[in-house]
């Protein structure tokens, strides 16, 4: 009996065909430059994080606040109001000023076009008696021919003639002063005990 040994020798070949080994080929050196490219784009996002700091900050974001006293509204209209009033008094001032420079300081003698005031420059003996003493640097007649003579304590006092002295009961006096004498400036002298500190000179000089 005659074997045929032709179906019993080993095939060496490969499973698949020459083009589908080229394909297969193809594939995995396709594969390989994907892998590549991802490496390289890793790389380059590595480095662009290199410039960027190293931790997140959260923005910073600032706010003012109001103090304690002036959160509340009703501290709020009072500050409102005192302004208001303050602008109110000046505005008042400024038409009072300006009115008397129009009109001019009326007192219980007359009318005059300025005013000085003089702050209490010390204290005189007058007959064994201590007054308060205001002392000016002109001499009486250089504020006009007449003045009116304000304390701020209240008194008052009327100078008909600045040439001349003047004094009152119970103690007010006046001296207009002369160059070469004792009193070479004028004065004006505070009744006994009074509390004035300082006086209003009305004049038309």
């Amino acid at each position: 009996m005659t074997v045929d040994n032709s179906q019993n020798k080993e095939v060496n070949e490969s499973p698949i065909g020459p083009d589908q080994q080229a394909e297969a080929a193809g594939l995995e050196s396709r594969g390989r430059r994907l892998v590549v490219r991802k490496i390289a784009a890793g790389s380059a996002a590595v480095a662009g994080l290199s410039v960027l700091p190293g931790k997140w900050v959260a923005p910073l974001v600032e706010f003012g606040t109001l103090p304690a006293h002036a959160i509340t509204t009703g501290a709020l209209e009072a500050v409102v109001e005192r302004v208001n009033q303050e602008l109110e008094k000046a505005e008042e001032k400024t038409t009072t000023d300006d009115q008397a420079a129009t009109d001019g300081f009326s007192t219980s003698s007359g009318t005059y076009t300025h005013s000085e005031t003089i702050p209490k420059t010390g204290d005189i003996m007058i007959d064994r008696v201590l007054r308060s003493k205001f002392v000016s640097p002109k001499l009486g007649p250089q504020y006009g021919p007449t003045m009116h003579i304000v304390f701020d304590s209240g008194e008052e006092m009327f100078v008909p003639d600045t040439s001349k002295h003047v004094d009152t009961v119970p103690g007010r006096g006046y001296r207009p002063g002369r160059t070469l004498v004792e009193t070479p400036t004028m004065e004006v002298y505070a009744d006994p005990g009074s509390r004035a500190r300082s006086i209003t000179i009305y004049f038309n000089g």
